[in-house]
């Protein structure tokens, strides 16, 4: 589909939070073990964001799950191509993440030596 930049700017986020450059490193080091899934899940659990590398549509995957953050928010498990984890991995700031659970989008900005990247990611389906 058209990608609309000022309908997404438009949107209302329902859940912000930083991911750090060493959760991108330990989701990619946890990559070598859940090798046959290229989905990350992002969810929350206990008041703890968790993203976990697996895919829950295949039977007898392995699983590698991680903390990102501290939550005070809920949040379903939303999925993402892992693709765009990779792509993350070569900057070494933290990264502003937002979340519209309404339409699965999600959108990570990154501002590293003043070069500003935004990754407009849309959900995947279970």
């Amino acid at each position: 589909p058209n990608l609309n930049i000022e309908k997404i700017k438009g949107f209302s986020f329902d859940v912000n939070f930083e991911m750090t450059r060493e959760v991108v490193q330990s989701l990619l080091k946890g990559s070598t073990f859940a090798s046959e899934t290229n989905k990350v899940y992002l969810y929350t659990e206990d008041s703890v964001l968790k993203a976990d590398l697996t895919d829950k549509a295949r039977h007898n995957t392995d699983n590698y799950s991680i903390k990102v953050a501290d939550a005070d928010f809920d949040l379903k498990p939303i999925p993402i191509n892992f693709d765009n984890i990779r792509l993350m991995s070569n900057n070494n700031n933290t990264y502003n993440c937002n979340i519209n659970t309404e339409f699965g989008v999600v959108v990570i900005d990154n501002d590293t030596d003043g070069i500003k990247l935004k990754y407009i990611i849309s959900s995947l389906t279970q």
